[in-house]
């Protein structure tokens, strides 16, 4: 079964999901997500040249670094197989390990976080 795919659109991740289920096996592409929302990406997702805009700057993009099976706090959105290319992410954090942080950060481009 493949991917479903949104291209070049605006949304709520709400709109797509409610707080405490999980989006499985979709695609973004130049598109415009908006929160608030918090998301735990749970396996294979991927976010490549993506911007993100968060109130508070860089610092307020992480909700919480999580350990080794410790589940990520009630309320939030999780993520399964799904990718975002291009696409502008605004007011929304992450809850992840410090391996999926930190590759986060890497594929920023210099516009994120302001």
């Amino acid at each position: 079964m493949g991917m479903k795919w949104d291209r070049n659109t605006s949304l709520r991740l709400t709109q797509k999901l409610k707080r405490g289920s999980e989006l499985t096996g979709l695609g973004f592409e130049n598109c415009r997500i908006e929160g608030p929302a918090i998301i735990a990406p749970l396996e294979n997702c991927e976010f490549s040249f993506c911007d993100f805009f968060v109130p508070g700057g860089r610092s307020a993009l992480v909700a919480k670094k999580t350990g080794p099976g410790e589940p990520a706090p009630a309320g939030v959105l999780y993520l399964r197989n799904v990718h975002f290319v291009r696409c502008t992410l605004l007011d929304i954090g992450f809850v992840g390990d410090e391996e999926f942080l930190n590759n986060l950060y890497r594929n920023t481009g210099d516009r994120s976080f302001e």
